[in-house]
């Protein structure tokens, strides 16, 4: 439901027209209510990694690595968004 929304959103962008631009705010704030439902959605068919705060880390840095792909894994930002990662479940 989202990526419609989003596509006429970055669509109509170039349009001149103060009325086009107003509905395009429109749209962008039923595109974020749509992401909205879905982040809930997701949030309620998950469920909490049990155990150690090291084995929640490697399932966090796991996820990490299938969100970037295999390109991105070894990146410098993706090392820092791991460090910063492990220092928050740590915490």
């Amino acid at each position: 439901m989202v990526e419609p929304l989003r596509a006429l959103r970055r669509k109509l962008k170039p349009h001149p027209d103060a009325d086009v631009q107003r509905l395009r705010e429109g749209i962008k704030a039923i595109e974020l209510a749509a992401e909205m439902v879905i982040q809930n959605r997701l949030g309620s068919i998950t469920r909490p990694v049990a155990g150690d705060p090291a084995g929640r880390a490697a399932a966090a840095l796991a996820n990490l690595r299938l969100y970037l792909g295999p390109e991105l894994t070894c990146s410098p930002e993706a090392a820092t968004v791991a460090q910063a990662l492990e220092a928050f479940l740590a915490a």
